[in-house]
C-alpha cells in the first residue's frame, strides 16, 4: 500500500508505503542467530518506506526504507524475534 496525499505535497512531494508478506532466506541469517540465539529461513516480512521529491522533479526521489523480518512472537518456527535493515538512497 502507498499513501500519496499529504497536505505539504505542494512544497515536498511525499509518499508513505507499507508492505506485508513472507521473507525466505536461502540460508538462515547468521546475524539473526548471533543477535537472537536462533532463527529460521521463513519469517514474516514488513516494509516501511518514505519518499520525498521536489514537486517540479517528481521522478527524482530521496528514499528511506525499513525492512523487518520477524518470527511474530514465535508464530514462525518458535522464533521470537528477527532483524531490521535500514536503507536510504536516491531513486529515479
Amino acid at each position: 500500500m502507498r499513501w500519496h496525499d499529504f497536505p505539504w505535497d505542494d512544497k515536498i512531494d511525499t509518499t508513505f508505503a507499507f508492505g506485508e508478506g513472507l521473507s525466505f532466506a536461502t540460508d538462515v541469517p547468521t546475524l539473526e542467530i548471533q543477535r537472537n540465539g536462533r532463527s529460521t529461513q521463513l519469517l514474516n516480512y514488513l516494509l516501511f518506506e518514505l519518499t520525498f521529491a521536489l514537486p517540479q522533479e517528481p521522478d527524482w526521489q530521496f528514499v528511506g526504507r525499513l525492512h523487518h523480518r520477524s518470527g511474530v512472537y514465535g508464530l514462525f518456527d518458535g522464533v521470537g524475534s528477527g532483524s531490521n535493515v535500514y536503507s536510504a538512497g536516491i531513486r529515479r
